[in-house]
């Protein structure tokens, strides 16, 4: 679903587009803000969850995972490591989907080395399946490019954050959505808590003092998505065409 101050958040966004005012591009990265602020996601949020286990293909967020579901582990957020922090845990679907999104984000660089990362975790202690989360980019939610698969949760201990990132370069500035899309379609386990997502400048990212990455990341140009008006105009030069044609054919 989308947030519902969706236009508030896109004027918000538009606000923090500079590089000077705010490094991090996207809005609630932390997820200390207790409502789905900044971001939208195919899953339904449930603030006030039903019952001991949050519902399949639903996600909230939470101080420790365990208030969420009984078969979850009680750890803390990776921002703060405390009581005090809160992050994003989702019970995910046999329905291959978007976990999280993007709002609009406006890129002001072109053939600059943006970092697009997540710190992300196993909540599920018995996990047989964990998710497979997919980095994307686009000029649209409907469009939208694979830059990679984000590291493995296989094997890592749940309760562990794990540190993941893609490096890229944009062949024109713009204004881009991003998303993390989960490929499993696993119904048992498969479940997940995602935090410190970064979108910005690849020097300006929390991880660029330990890892400076490839010197020449990927350029990538993603497909336009025709605006509401292309369509309208498309379709007007048909009709004005077939009216043309018609009246040709009338006069032989």
């Amino acid at each position: 679903m989308k947030p519902s101050l969706f236009a508030l958040v896109v004027c918000l966004t538009v606000a923090l587009g500079s590089n000077a005012f705010a490094t991090n591009l996207v809005i609630n990265g932390d997820f200390q803000d207790l409502r789905d602020i900044g971001f939208w996601s195919d899953y339904s949020y449930n603030k006030y969850y039903e019952g001991p286990e949050l519902a399949e293909a639903s996600f909230t967020v939470m101080t420790q995972a365990s208030s969420a579901h009984t078969s979850w582990l009680g750890f803390y957020d990776h921002t703060f490591g405390t009581s005090s922090g809160r992050y994003f845990v989702a019970n995910c679907s046999s329905d291959t989907g978007i976990v999280w999104g993007s709002t609009p984000i406006v890129v002001s660089q072109a053939h600059t080395p943006y970092r697009f990362e997540a710190w992300i975790s196993k909540v599920f202690a018995s996990d047989p399946s964990p998710p497979i989360l997919t980095f994307q980019v686009g000029t649209g939610w409907t469009s939208l490019t694979d830059l990679g698969t984000t590291a493995s949760l296989s094997g890592v201990s749940a309760g562990v954050w794990l540190h993941t990132y893609v490096d890229f370069e944009f062949e024109s500035s713009g204004t881009y959505y991003l998303t993390l899309r989960n490929s499993n379609s696993a119904v048992v386990g498969n479940d997940l808590g995602l935090d410190d997502i970064y979108f910005g400048l690849r020097s300006d990212s929390p991880s660029f003092g330990s890892d400076a990455g490839a010197s020449s990341p990927t350029t990538i140009s993603p497909v336009p998505v025709p605006e509401p008006s292309t369509y309208v105009m498309a379709l007007a030069g048909l009709v004005c065409g077939g009216v043309s044609m018609f009246r040709r054919r009338k006069r032989f």
